[in-house]
């Protein structure tokens, strides 16, 4: 996360700040910069950086979620879904 910081610090200040955004987040092309190796360095990042990010806070939130309802002991989630049921009912009343 430093090495981010560090090369979206160094295209703000050689670049622009938003010229390095744009490249950043794939507004503008890489080649249209003035110094394009950073434009590229900047865009690949973007490329890399964004989804990982998408998928680590996705992950934490569905772990979360998971961790909470594995919270509940089990034999109390039974007794909750055999309350939310209504239970099986009362037995059928005669035979043939």
């Amino acid at each position: 996360m430093a090495g981010f910081c560090g090369l979206y610090i160094l295209g703000g200040l050689l670049l622009g700040w938003s010229a390095a955004y744009e490249v950043l987040v794939g507004l503008t092309a890489p080649a249209d910069c003035s110094r394009p190796w950073l434009g590229y360095a900047l865009s690949l990042t973007g490329w890399l950086l964004v989804p990982g990010l998408t998928g680590a806070a996705t992950g934490y939130i569905v772990t979360r979620q998971i961790e909470r309802r594995r919270s509940t002991a089990l034999a109390e989630l039974l007794r909750q879904m055999r309350a939310q049921s209504g239970g099986p009912g009362p037995p059928s009343g005669g035979g043939t």
